[in-house]
């Protein structure tokens, strides 16, 4: 016999519930924003920004063939578009808010993949149908 661990079981209830949320088309269009989104055991973030077309295809190529978002994924962009540069884009927040007390105690990763669900909560209408670029700090939500 063997046991789960709570934070498993939290991991694995957090799965089912996005059963619903995730499908995916890869012949869907491009969001016309991108998506980056934070959480500390304090609160969560999440903020947005209109790159343009050719930026969103260019971030897209650099993490389709990297595998994953890294500094590696920065320096290639900044090789094939010198004038690419993430700080200039008109970010805007769309979440900023502490975790209510009983989320506070959950694992990080939870806490991580909850940005991430709140994020595309919040543009579920709008951006439906459509592939959505989102820059996670987590490696254990990028893979889920």
């Amino acid at each position: 016999y063997f046991f789960l661990s709570h934070a498993l079981v939290e991991d694995l209830t957090l799965l089912l519930s996005w059963k619903d949320k995730i499908y995916a088309d890869c012949g869907m269009p491009f969001w016309r924003e991108i998506i980056v989104t934070d959480a500390s055991t304090k609160g969560e973030g999440a903020v947005c920004a209109n790159i343009g077309y050719e930026n969103t295809m260019l971030l897209y190529e650099c993490v389709e063939k990297k595998g994953a978002f890294s500094t590696l994924f920065f320096s290639e962009i900044e090789q094939r578009s010198p004038s690419f540069n993430i700080s200039h884009f008109p970010w805007r927040t769309i979440i900023s808010k502490p975790w209510e007390k009983q989320e506070q105690s959950s694992h990080i990763n939870i806490l991580e993949a909850e940005a991430v669900i709140h994020s595309l909560d919040h543009f579920a209408g709008a951006a439906n149908s459509s592939k959505v670029i989102m820059l996670v700090d987590s490696n254990v939500v990028v893979v889920v």
